[in-house]
């Protein structure tokens, strides 16, 4: 079972981390990252 961690941030960096996501997501959409490259960088991190 995986262990779960809760945190919780200020609006600004919760912002920041939403705008990031958006970024990538926009990234990957429009072939400029590959999602599995993407996905493996994730992973070894």
């Amino acid at each position: 079972m995986e262990k779960v961690v809760m945190v919780t941030l200020p609006n600004e960096e919760l912002n920041r981390l939403i705008k990031i996501e958006v970024a990538v997501e926009n990234l990957i959409k429009n072939g400029i990252l590959d999602e599995d490259v993407f996905n493996e960088y994730l992973s070894e991190t």
